[in-house]
């Protein structure tokens, strides 16, 4: 999934949770749960054979050795959208410290499983080194459901949902 609804799924989620570390540890495990949405990322272009391993179905992975250009700019556009989102919240809720740092610790959990098993810039070579990461990676691939190209629409209408219901829930 995206960076965007995980971050502000992860808000959502803090906020409802109502304490930061409870929303952090929630948001953390949702990350998960959204993840087994049929999904569209960067791995969409390297997914041979869509799959979900928590139901039996192996996928098939044509895993690129490097982030390429595209991988890049959807990762940049997509932190951007975040942005967009992060700054309308904010400037909807400024009255309410509260919510926003209960908002802040959700977005963390819901990003902290991205950011340790799918960081272009550290992940492989963590795992490459520390057994524990490897680890953690295949844990964080057992829940995933990319789709192929032929599927992106519906990968891409699961994030919309996602966003939409946890954005109007940010803004309620």
């Amino acid at each position: 999934m995206l960076f965007t609804p995980h971050a502000i799924a992860g808000a959502a989620m803090g906020v409802a949770a109502g304490d930061p570390y409870l929303g952090f540890a929630l948001s953390y495990a949702g990350h998960h749960a959204l993840d087994s949405l049929p999904h569209f990322d960067q791995g969409t272009f390297y997914t041979a054979k869509m799959g979900a391993e928590y139901l039996g179905i192996p996928a098939k992975y044509g895993l690129a050795k490097k982030f390429s250009r595209r991988d890049w700019l959807m990762l940049f556009a997509d932190v951007a959208f975040a942005a967009v989102f992060a700054v309308i919240i904010v400037v909807a809720k400024a009255d309410s410290p509260t919510f926003l740092i209960l908002a802040a610790a959700g977005a963390a959990g819901g990003l902290m499983p991205d950011f340790i098993g799918s960081n272009p810039l550290w992940s492989r070579k963590l795992e490459a080194r520390f057994w524990i990461f490897k680890k953690y990676r295949a844990f964080h691939a057992y829940f995933h459901c990319t789709v192929t190209r032929p599927y992106i629409w519906l990968g891409v209408a699961t994030q919309l949902v996602v966003l939409a219901i946890s954005f109007l829930y940010l803004l309620s």
